[in-house]
This record gives structure tokens, sequence and C-alpha cells, in this order.
């Protein structure tokens, strides 16, 4: 055998072993700068004993690292994506991830017969660039690795596939990758060795995908990896974006063989802080596409109506998490009285009721059969603080009993009910004329209006969530977060206002399609109280006939904060 015999046998055997060392025989073309891409997937010691350039030198000399300083981390990457089953890669953008995945998946049809792989991509032209993708790299293979396959597709010589790759094995055995555009269907009865989910986050049908996919993957030991740039939250009840339901979920209960990994702009050795410094995006463009941490990634994503790096304050140096959660649990001999009970429940309390605290709550009420949740904010008029939260997917009895018993608790707490579409009538009805066995409650909120011809006014209970008052509330609502006047938000509020969005039609802010906005209308009630009630507020009832709102500013309002 001669030496360059032995030498081919030797990286073909090697290939065919581990990626890392067939990764390093293939070319990527690189259409941005018209260089050609390859992979740095060999240490020293592997280069030298495969007769192969080490592309692992380090890129940093003369400069102070931030990052990664040569691309060698992509052996990392690699062996990660093969120990774990199920992988999700938040990353920056223009990283070769999509190449490295690509090259993986080559690997599969060259060297494993009768595999499918599938790549799932936002749109049918996407799907398309990474089949020829593969293609590309295909072309780049030595010819002694791949002598004895036969291309069925594409067919015919310099033809290029569309959407599928064939090939032929020497028994017969036919590997394919298939790429598909991310529909709502496309994932039934489709069963693959290995699955790419590429810009997960940007696929409005990933969750279902997800779920037609992954038993059949897990059941026959299948590879599945969702990679992609951040788009938005999740809102942590089954709503919102997937991708970062999935990889905030990563090893917890709901997807326990998940592992997450980030890769930061800085994973690109040839980056530097004058480089991130001098990008020409808007903050929320840097964070979905060069993110330096995943949190940033995550906050600063979508299309919020409240200010980015405002939510993103308190969602990290405001955070502030619940001291205890519980509910109420009434007695089997007197459903009138009540005890709160620590522990898991469907009440966050921030800080417990005071001797001298004087509070509000406000309260959104669901119907409990669909996919909001009825939400009551207890909030202080002494400082403005949001000290309680009730959130809860419950029938209008269950909600009117601990709301109750929650109000009494707070102080015989000032409860404005939202009155608009008959939800809230029904626990303002229980709450007004008492139920099971309790008495009335001692103190609603009610709004007046004025009854024509004779000008008399008219009090309704409840909180009217007209056209007028729900842009007062929300106005309230965006001049307290963004200018930072609240101590803390609620962990709920937090999640709901990330995909708190502006719309194009119909109300606009309202939720992201899936995610709910229970929780900000609640507190924005809850907020409204603490304008018309609140220590330092002195309310006008002959100027204000609808919807509460302050003449004279509390101690926390923002314009306090311009005039000082």
């Amino acid at each position: 055998m001669t030496p360059e015999l032995k030498l081919e046998y030797g990286r073909y055997y090697a290939a065919k072993s581990h990626p890392r060392y067939f990764l390093p025989h293939l070319v990527a073309p690189d259409s941005r700068r018209g260089e050609l891409f390859q992979f740095a997937t060999l240490n020293e010691i592997e280069a030298e004993w495969l007769q192969m350039p080490f592309l692992g030198k380090d890129l940093y000399k003369g400069r102070d690292p931030v990052g990664e300083t040569s691309w060698l981390w992509q052996r990392d990457y690699i062996d990660w994506i093969l120990d774990n089953p199920f992988t999700a890669t938040l990353k920056a953008r223009q990283l070769g991830i999509s190449w490295i995945w690509d090259a993986v998946i080559l690997w599969d049809l060259i060297f494993f017969a009768g595999i499918d792989d599938l790549i799932y991509s936002i749109k049918e032209d996407d799907a398309n660039e990474q089949i020829n993708r593969i293609w590309d790299l295909y072309l780049s293979v030595p010819e002694y690795m791949k002598s004895t396959l036969r291309i069925l597709k594409p067919y015919g010589q310099n033809s290029r596939p569309s959407n599928r790759i064939e090939i032929e094995h020497p028994d017969g055995r036919v590997s394919t990758v298939t790429g598909m555009p991310a529909t709502k269907k496309a994932g039934h009865g489709q069963v693959a060795r290995r699955v790419l989910f590429d810009e997960a986050a940007h696929q409005d049908y990933a969750r279902q995908l997800w779920k037609a996919i992954i038993p059949a993957a897990g059941d026959l030991g299948g590879n599945v990896g969702a990679v992609s740039t951040a788009n938005g939250m999740s809102d942590g009840a089954g709503g919102g974006n997937f991708f970062h339901e999935v990889y905030t979920g990563a090893g917890g209960v709901d997807y326990p063989e998940v592992q997450a990994r980030f890769l930061s702009a800085f994973t690109h050795p040839m980056r530097d802080q004058k480089w991130y410094d001098n990008l020409n995006l808007d903050p929320s463009s840097k964070a979905e596409q060069y993110p330096l941490d995943e949190d940033e990634a995550f906050l600063l994503t979508g299309n919020p109506f409240f200010d980015l790096k405002a939510l993103q304050y308190y969602s990290r140096d405001g955070k502030v998490e619940p001291k205890f959660q519980g509910e109420f649990k009434t007695y089997s001999n007197n459903k009138a009285s009540a005890r709160f009970e620590k522990g898991g429940g469907c009440i966050d309390v921030y800080r417990a009721p005071e001797k001298d605290g004087l509070y509000g709550i406000g309260a959104d009420v669901a119907t409990g059969s669909g996919a909001d949740y009825s939400v009551a904010g207890v909030i202080s008029l002494n400082d403005g603080a949001p000290v309680a939260e009730l959130r809860m997917k419950a029938d209008y009895k269950d909600f009117t009993r601990q709301l109750h018993f929650l109000g009494l608790w707070y102080n015989h707490a000032r409860i404005a009910v939202e009155r608009g579409g008959g939800y809230g009538d029904v626990v303002i009805a229980y709450l007004r004329d008492g139920h099971e066995g309790r008495k009335p409650y001692p103190l609603l909120y009610r709004d007046e209006e004025f009854v024509d011809p004779a000008r008399r006014r008219k009090a309704h209970y409840g909180f009217p969530m007209n056209k007028q008052n729900r842009a007062m509330v929300i106005s309230e609502l965006n001049e307290w977060i963004n200018g930072r006047v609240w101590p803390w938000l609620t962990r709920r509020f937090r999640t709901e206002a990330r995909t708190f969005v502006r719309q194009m039609t119909g109300t606009s802010p309202r939720a992201e399609d899936g995610t709910n906005d229970d929780t900000i209308l609640a507190w924005g009630i809850a907020l409204a109280m603490y304008q018309r009630y609140g220590v330092g507020h002195k309310f006008d009832r002959k100027k204000h006939t609808k919807a509460p709102r302050s003449r004279s500013y509390g101690p926390l309002d923002p314009r306090n904060r311009r005039s000082a």
C-alpha cells in the first residue's frame, strides 16, 4: 500500500468515526466575504496525525480578547451536538452554526446508509438554501470518501437540488435529507435520524412541529436541534415564543432531556469591543443579531410596547421575587372565614400587609374556561409599590373567594373590578351581595358618570374598561415603567410585558397572539386606584366623572421627577 493510499484510508476511517475528523475536509463558500470557510475541529496533534492544516490558531494576538480567540470552539460544539439528543442553541449571527449543522447532516448521508434527516426552515426558499449548502459541501468532499456512492437527487450532471438530496449506498439503501418550510402539518408522519429547526424562534409553527417530531425521534434515538437568534419571549403559560420556552426550560420539568447553549457575538474570534460599538443597529436589532448574553438577546427582542431598556432593568437590577406564595383556605364548618396558607398557591406576596398600610386592588376577570387568567394586583396607596398578586384560572366563585379574603387581609383594601364584557359583573355581584355565607365586601370601587338629561351623577360598581379608560391606564403604566418609577414589577407582569406589543390592526397595544395581558390590565386598574386614592393625591370629584385620574401627583409619580 502506497503512503498516499494509507493516508486516505486513515483519513476515511477517522472521518467515519466522528464528524470532527470529517469537517476539516470540507470547504464552505462564504458568499458575504467571497472567501472559503473551513472548519477548525482538529487539535494540533490530530492535524499532524492526519497531515492536515491546523486551523485553530489564536487569531487574537496583539489584542485584548473579549471572547473566543480561535475557531477551535467548533470542535466542542460538535461534540455537544452528538452527545445530547435534544439541543437548543441561542446564537449570534454569522458564526457558521448553520454550516456546522449542515456538515454534520452531510456526515450522516455519506457514512450511514438508509437514514433520513430533516431541516425545518422559516420559508420554502430558506429550506432550499439549506439543502443547497449541503450540496456545496458535498462537492468539496474528497473523491475517495464518496466514490462508492451514487447520487439519485439531484439528477443529472451539473444539476442542483431543490429541497431534497438522495444518496444511494453500495448495499442499495438510500440516505436522504429533506428541507421543508415550517408549516402546521409539516412534521406529521415524519421520522428522522437528525432534525434541525433552523431559526426556530422565527417559525410560526415550531411548537406543533416539535410535538410531532419529538416522540418519534426520542423513541428511535434521534438527534433534534433547535438553532436560532432570539425573537421575543414565551409567557410562561404555553404561549409566546416557543424557542424561548424550550431554551429557558431546558433541563427542567417540561424539557428534561434538552440541553441549551448560548453563543455570543464574541464567539467569532475576529470580533472585539470596537467592532461591536461600531455596529449601525438600534438596540433591539443589535440584541437580536449580535447579543452578548442570553438575557439581552431575549429581553431586547420582539416589539414590546414598553421601553426595552426599562424591561431589561426590571428583569435584572430591579428584579424582585415574591417573599412567599400561598392561598386562602376556608374552614369546613365556616366558609365565611379563611386562613392564609403559605406554600404553593395562586397568590404571590411581595410585601405582607402592614398595620397602618392603605391598599387598593385592581382586578381583571376572565371566563375561567379559556386561555386567559383572572388577575388581581394589590398596590400600596402609601408608596405605589406592587405588594401582592392573585392570578388563577378558575370560575367566578373561586376567584371571588380569593379576592374577597385578599382584600380583607390587606386592611380592607378598596377593590376595583373591571366592568366590561360581562365577566367582571358576576364577581362584582358576589362581592357586593355576599356569597357562600360571607358578608358583602365593605369597600368596592364605584365609578361615576353623568346621567342625561338632568346631568345627575350615577355610580356604578366596577371600573369600566372602555376605549378611553384603557388608553388612560396603558398610558399611566407606560410612564411608570419607562420612568422606572415602580420599585419593582411582579414576575408575571415582567413576563407579560415582553409580549405586550404594538399591533397594526384592532386594539393596540395588546398581547401578542397566543399570549396574555390580564396581568397588565389588572395592574393598570390598580395604578388608577393609586392615582385616585394614593397618599398625596387629591381627587377632584367635579372634574373627574369617568376615569380616575389625579391632578396632584403622589410621591412616586414620574411627573414629580421631571419637575424635581
